[in-house]
């Protein structure tokens, strides 16, 4: 007849291995996690590398350009734009033209040098919809 050490001892037995099991398959789980993870940092590391190479690229030719490019947000102002475009709208500083809706600076260019030019002021938003001449 067992006594109840016995019994309790196996049954403490059971309740440790089965502890120790759960153990050894959560810290399966986290080491997976960790790879997945890891492999997802350096997924998005090497995408934001590119985009950093394509980015300066983009820089470098437009810092060279000869045309009006200028980039806008969701509200309209200017966000970026080449120095082609500051001489143009007659603006001495970019950090001017940054921060400025297109409109205002649009506003400041006689109408005779835009059509001598032949230039098409164009406003674009980001949703697709079609651009809207503010000046031609």
């Amino acid at each position: 007849m067992p006594d109840g050490n016995h019994t309790g001892g196996r049954l403490v037995t059971i309740q440790m291995e089965t502890t120790s099991q759960r153990n050894r398959v959560l810290e399966q789980v986290i080491a997976q996690k960790q790879v997945i993870t890891s492999a997802k940092a350096e997924q998005i590391a090497s995408r934001m590398l590119a985009r950093q190479k394509r980015d300066r690229h983009l820089m470098l030719s437009l810092g060279s350009a000869l045309e009006n490019i200028l980039f806008l947000d969701q509200t309209g102002k200017v966000v970026y734009c080449t120095d082609t475009f500051l001489g143009w709208a007659g603006v001495s500083d970019i950090e001017v033209a940054c921060g400025s809706r297109l409109e205002e600076l649009v506003a400041k260019i006689p109408d005779q040098q835009c059509f001598a030019r032949g230039t098409m002021v164009l406003f674009c938003d980001a949703t697709g919809a079609e651009p809207v001449v503010l000046r031609h």
